[in-house]
């Protein structure tokens, strides 16, 4: 039957929010809550400002949100190391991954929630700490950027056999379909949501950067641009991803393509 609930998880910049807005723009399911200002607004708007001394007090705070509450509402980006998936019957649940050389770039660029300094170069940040917030689920425990990712996707793969042996529909959705070809990808997930629309409205615009249109982004997705940020440091990256795991995805190492211009 298809699900009139969506349960979304992925690491911070792998389209969440697109796929949210997607989903919710093309058929009658809602996407379950997966922040604090869902959850609690007036604890949303406070964690989000200035307000509170120290970025640890605001985390600490948005943390809060999401303390005795259901796994339907747990944070988007946290490990689903949920201990059953019972819970979340009658629910589609996604999951969103990425290239991690993409999403290393971004993560640098837009570190959300980052607690640490957040050094200059990339080729630093590649070996700094991130501290985990609660909500995330990993005991606050800190990892480099590149072993959160890891983490996260171990704890995908592990939750995705529960749901199956729950009989639960699950999909795993790549950032860049979701960038490069939306219509495509809904239409692999379309068949799960109820009232989906025959005609689909295409997101047009940058959930973050609304000076940014879908052209800009498939120019610089499509032709893979980010690489150039990576320039010297493909073989580190390379060494620290267990490419296997995200080799079914269809992510190849930094390194097989160095010598490789824009398209």
């Amino acid at each position: 039957m298809p699900a009139n609930r969506v349960k979304i998880f992925g690491e911070r910049n792998t389209g969440t929010n697109a796929l949210s807005r997607i989903i919710e723009a093309n058929s009658g399911a809602r996407c379950l809550p997966a922040t604090s200002g869902e959850l609690n607004p007036l604890l949303g708007r406070i964690g989000n400002t200035e307000w509170l001394p120290g970025k640890r007090m605001r985390e600490r705070l948005l943390d809060s949100a999401f303390e005795g509450r259901s796994p339907l509402c747990a944070w988007k980006h946290c490990a689903t190391n949920f201990p059953d998936a019972v819970p979340f019957d009658g629910v589609l649940v996604l999951f969103t991954i990425r290239h991690p050389g993409s999403w290393l770039v971004s993560l640098f660029k837009r570190p959300y929630q980052r607690l640490e300094r957040n050094p200059s170069a990339l080729a630093e940040f590649l070996n700094s700490k991130w501290e985990t917030a609660g909500r995330e689920r990993l005991g606050r425990a800190s990892f480099r950027p590149v072993e959160l990712l890891q983490a996260k996707l171990d704890s995908y793969f592990d939750f995705a056999d529960k749901l199956t042996g729950c009989g639960i529909a699950h999909r795993f959705l790549r950032f860049e379909d979701i960038v490069l070809n939306q219509a495509g990808l809904y239409s692999t997930i379309a068949p799960e949501l109820e009232h989906a629309r025959a005609d689909f409205h295409e997101l047009e615009r940058s959930t973050k950067d609304r000076s940014k249109t879908l052209d800009d982004y498939r120019d610089y997705y499509g032709n893979e641009r980010w690489r150039v940020a990576l320039t010297g440091v493909e073989a580190s990256i390379d060494a620290q991803i267990d490419w296997s795991k995200f080799g079914r995805f269809g992510y190849r190492p930094l390194s097989a393509a160095i010598n490789a211009t824009p398209r």
